[in-house]
């Protein structure tokens, strides 16, 4: 009996360490996934994530599998939810001008499938995503400092400005908006 007990504790504390080995692995090898996914998609520092909706869906993709692969890592989880928000902000921000660019500003249609009410609706969320965005930010530079510091493009004060110019372009974005609907 205490034989099978053995065994079995040792499979269970066996199947734990395979389990995190595999599903939770350290937050640098996150990090170095992470980078080699922002190389990949051309989501440069100066960028934060891609620029192009193509490379972004593609980033978001490569994202998510790493939240699977590395989602047992609460600092690098984080780190992937505050990125997942900028990319979604940031094709918000694309689609925004695709939208407003074919709508036909000498005779606004204002119904819920023109580009005018889609743009206006897409700023709207993006001013919320942005805000988001901050709160994800200031969470990830709270509760994991030391993983933080790791991540210039997020740590550097210059990051808060630049979310926050996004808000405000976004803003006059709205007003200009208002003018057609």
């Amino acid at each position: 009996m205490k034989g099978k007990i053995l065994l079995l504790l040792v499979i269970a504390v066996a199947a734990f360490f395979a389990f995190n080995a595999f599903f939770s692995g350290g937050f640098d090898a996150g990090l170095a996934g992470l980078r080699e996914l922002e190389q990949k998609n051309n989501a440069q520092e100066a960028f934060l994530v891609p620029i192009t909706l193509k490379e972004i869906s593609a980033y978001k993709n490569g994202l998510k599998s790493l939240k699977l692969r590395f989602g047992g890592n609460a600092a690098f989880s984080s780190l992937l939810d505050l990125k997942l928000s900028i990319a979604l902000m940031q094709e918000n921000l694309l689609n925004i001008g695709d939208n407003f660019s074919r709508a036909d500003k000498a005779n606004p249609d204002c119904s819920p499938d023109s580009g005018l009410f889609l743009a206006k609706s897409l700023s709207n969320e993006t001013a919320q995503k942005a805000d988001s965005v901050l709160i994800k930010r200031n969470a990830f530079l709270k509760n994991h400092p030391a993983e933080a510091a790791l991540v210039r493009e997020i740590s550097q004060a210059k990051f808060e400005g630049a979310i926050s110019s996004v808000k405000n372009g976004v803003e006059q974005i709205q007003k200009i908006l208002l003018n057609y609907c």
